[in-house]
C-alpha cells in the first residue's frame, strides 16, 4: 500500500510539472483550408486583423494571410 501511495505521489508531481510547462508556452495555432498549420507564440505579441473574411496575422513585420 505504501508503494502505491509513493507511486501516485510521483505521478502527480510529474503531471503538475507538465501542466506548468504548458501554461508558459501559450501559442496561437492557425490551420488553413489546405491543412497547413502555423503556430504563433503569444509572447511575441502577434497582431490579428480581419478584413473581408480574411485573417491576417503579423509578428515582427512578417505576416500570414
Amino acid at each position: 500500500m505504501k508503494k502505491i501511495k509513493i507511486g501516485l505521489s510521483l505521478l502527480l508531481l510529474l503531471l503538475s510539472s507538465i501542466t506548468a510547462n504548458a501554461i508558459n508556452g501559450k501559442a496561437l495555432i492557425v490551420e488553413l483550408d489546405n491543412g497547413t498549420k502555423t503556430t504563433f507564440v503569444l509572447s511575441d505579441h502577434p497582431t490579428l486583423t480581419f478584413q473581408n473574411r480574411i485573417l491576417k496575422v503579423e509578428v515582427d513585420g512578417k505576416n500570414m494571410t
